[in-house]
C-alpha cells in the first residue's frame, strides 16, 4: 500500500479527520498529499477503490488538520525519499518538497 505501506491507517488522527469529512483514512492522506503539493499513484484493487481515490477534489482539509496529520509518525520512516530523488532527476519538483513530513530526522532509514 502506498499510504506508508498501510501501517497509519488505524492512526486515531486519521480516522477522526476521516469521520468528520465522511471519508476514508486512505482519502485523508491522499487529500494530505494534495494539500502539500505532492501527488501519489495508489493502488486500486476495484472500480469501488478507484473512485474513492478520485473522490479527493470536492473538500479540503483545515490548516488544524493538516497540522494533525504533520505531526504523526514522528519515529517511523514513511517514505523512500532515494527513490524520489533518483526519480525527481526525471521531473522539475525538487525532491526535497514536504521530506520532513515523510522522512523524520531522527531516522536512520
Amino acid at each position: 500500500a502506498p499510504i506508508a505501506q498501510a501501517r497509519v491507517l488505524d492512526e486515531p488522527v486519521l480516522q477522526a479527520i476521516a469521520a468528520a469529512h465522511g471519508r476514508s483514512a486512505v482519502q485523508v492522506s491522499l487529500r494530505w498529499l494534495i494539500q502539500k503539493g505532492l501527488s501519489a499513484v495508489p493502488k486500486a484493487s476495484s472500480e469501488a477503490h478507484l473512485m474513492a481515490n478520485l473522490a479527493l477534489f470536492d473538500w479540503e482539509l483545515t490548516d488544524t488538520e493538516m497540522q494533525a496529520i504533520e505531526t504523526m509518525g514522528r519515529n517511523q520512516r514513511l517514505f523512500n525519499w532515494d527513490a524520489v530523488a533518483e526519480f525527481s532527476k526525471d521531473v522539475s519538483a525538487p525532491a526535497h518538497v514536504g521530506k520532513a513530513a515523510f522522512n523524520r530526522a531522527d531516522l536512520t532509514g
